[in-house]
């Protein structure tokens, strides 16, 4: 990850990636959020909802110890269904299957499952938008939509679909789509999310916008969101927060590597200088050099020399005992003295 460096020559611009601007722009006007949110919410789970609201966002703690965690756009639909939409950037990479199974399980435990029979829980769906690639699957590297149930291990059969995450991976979707007519309807939110800015250049939002009256009304509301002093200032800061984090996170892992090459280097050296002693070492003991100066010109400790000593005696009795070769009854010997003894007989 390079250096990350604030762009001061140009003004930064609103964009969906930004998690604040993600969830002001489908909550600020709650009429046309749940319009927009009912619509992306069928169009990713291939689902007819009659009707779906907002529900109220709160910072969640299982208990006084646990993390807290504040769930970005929550909603609830007829028929009962739970879902929570999340965007993540870059300084949210770390972790990011443990982040959505935990903001999974806080979603189940909202007040429409308190005191439920086990019978009657709501079920409840995670949905991150990932603004940075997910670790690809081996026999399919070009899934950019995740979607994951607790399943027998084995035989696959699902356990039970109360819980289901999405993971969708906005630059993959990018990547795998080059016209308009190759997206399907929830590829299309996916590529305004990543793509529009306010002067609308990418030519595939601008006919998304052109074909589709749903995202004509989402750009009016980003235009009010873009007029509006405080929310811009207060995306600006949360990126700027955003940023810093990362940073700090980089250049930890960076002074991490500087320090381990360091150690790694030091550590080396100490090897070779110590390698070199107990080879010189060895060398003075098969000259017949007496101990005392052994230990007292090379270094060395004294139970290295008396391994030294053993390694050489090991040897040199590896070494005789190859030297004595006693033939065997199968040998050419043998076989010339029987040879010989035939030949008396006769």
């Amino acid at each position: 990850m390079p250096v990350i460096q604030e762009e001061i020559q140009h003004p930064p611009k609103l964009r969906c990636t930004n998690d604040f601007v993600f969830k002001t722009l489908l909550t600020y006007f709650p009429a046309l959020g749940q319009k927009f949110l009912k619509n992306i919410s069928e169009e990713l789970m291939k689902t007819h909802f009659e009707a779906l609201s907002l529900s109220p966002t709160e910072k969640l703690s299982p208990s006084s110890s646990g993390k807290d965690v504040r769930l970005d756009i929550s909603v609830q639909t007829i028929p009962m269904r739970l879902i929570n939409y999340e965007m993540q950037g870059y300084a949210s990479e770390m972790n990011i299957c443990n982040r959505s199974a935990y903001y999974a399980a806080m979603l189940l435990t909202q007040p429409a499952n308190k005191g439920a029979a086990y019978s009657e829980l709501v079920p409840v769906s995670q949905v991150f938008f990932l603004d940075f690639p997910f670790p690809p699957k081996a026999d399919q590297p070009d899934k950019a939509i995740h979607v994951y149930q607790l399943q027998e291990k084995d035989e696959h059969d699902v356990l039970t679909n109360l819980i289901t995450i999405y993971i969708i991976e906005l630059k993959k979707i990018i990547q795998m789509n080059h016209s308009y007519q190759e997206l399907d309807g929830f590829e299309k939110w996916c590529w305004f999310f990543e793509k529009y800015d306010e002067e609308i250049s990418d030519p595939i939002v601008a006919e998304i916008i052109q074909r589709n009256d749903i995202f004509k009304e989402v750009v009016e509301v980003m235009k009010v969101i873009s007029s509006d002093p405080a929310i811009r200032n207060a995306a600006f800061a949360h990126e700027r927060d955003l940023r810093d984090k990362a940073q700090i996170k980089y250049d930890g892992i960076q002074e991490g590597i500087q320090e381990g090459i360091q150690v790694g280097i030091k550590e080396g050296i100490q090897e070779g200088i110590q390698l070199n002693q107990l080879q010189n070492a060895q060398a003075m003991l098969k000259d017949h050099v007496p101990d005392e100066l052994i230990l007292k010109y090379i270094g060395i400790r004294s139970d290295q020399l008396n391994s030294l000593k053993a390694q050489i005696a090991s040897s040199l009795i590896q070494e005789s005992e190859a030297s004595y070769d006693i033939p065997s009854p199968d040998s050419s010997a043998a076989a010339t003295i029987k040879g010989t003894e035939t030949d008396e007989i006769q």
